[in-house]
């Protein structure tokens, strides 16, 4: 995982420096994700997580950092006559990888298809019926993340507006994005989802 990195920022610092060296602005953008997904065996929830992107020729490299929260609910009877609903946290999976894949831009929109490795943290709330509360179990393991991005941006460069209203400053190239993405993750505890992605960040050569 550490050669991984090591290589991937050396492939980061090359494409800046073509970048500089032609005397244009680097394609470098990141974003938040928020929307749903499930285990290939059973189970899912809400999925959330951020991630930051360089994109050299063709060529996209991404940092990302995705959550998924199980969550289970159940009655608690204040008094044999009053009971209220309560929401418990189940389990957790947590997932930090590096992806490489190839990114293909239009107009005004982009689509991207990576693969990488990364490393999974899941950890689970089980019932101890001994102790008479639950345990958490954790475990760590290495996984194959996979997304598909396809965001929207803006077309040429524009002046940032106050409350959307108001031009200050000289067009820039830096302006948001929004779209959908399709997530996995191949390891022992597999699973899939899809959100809405918002973003800022310089989205291709103006």
């Amino acid at each position: 995982m550490k050669n991984l990195l090591v290589v991937m920022l050396c492939m980061c610092l090359q494409g800046f420096a073509q970048d500089t060296i032609k005397g244009r602005e680097p394609i470098l953008y990141g974003g938040f994700m928020l929307g749903g997904g499930g285990g290939f065996n059973g189970g899912g929830g809400l999925l959330y997580g951020a991630e930051l992107n360089h994109q050299f020729r063709n060529n996209l490299l991404t940092l990302r950092f995705l959550e998924q929260l199980e969550l289970n609910s159940k009655v608690a009877r204040l008094s044999p006559f009053v009971a209220m609903p309560v929401v418990e946290k189940k389990s957790t999976l947590r997932d930090l990888g590096v992806l490489y894949g190839k990114r293909w831009i239009f107009r005004r929109s982009s689509l991207s298809v990576s693969g990488g490795v990364s490393v999974v943290s899941y950890s689970v709330r089980l019932s101890n019926e001994e102790y008479d509360h639950a345990i958490t179990e954790e475990h760590h393991y290495l996984g194959v993340p996979l997304e598909v991005s396809y965001i929207w941006f803006k077309a040429k460069k524009k002046r940032f507006r106050i409350a959307g209203i108001v031009p200050v400053g000289k067009p820039t190239a830096i302006g948001a994005d929004f779209g959908y993405k399709l997530v996995a993750n191949i390891s022992n505890h597999s699973y899939i989802g899809v959100g809405l992605v918002i973003g800022l960040g310089i989205h291709k050569v103006y």
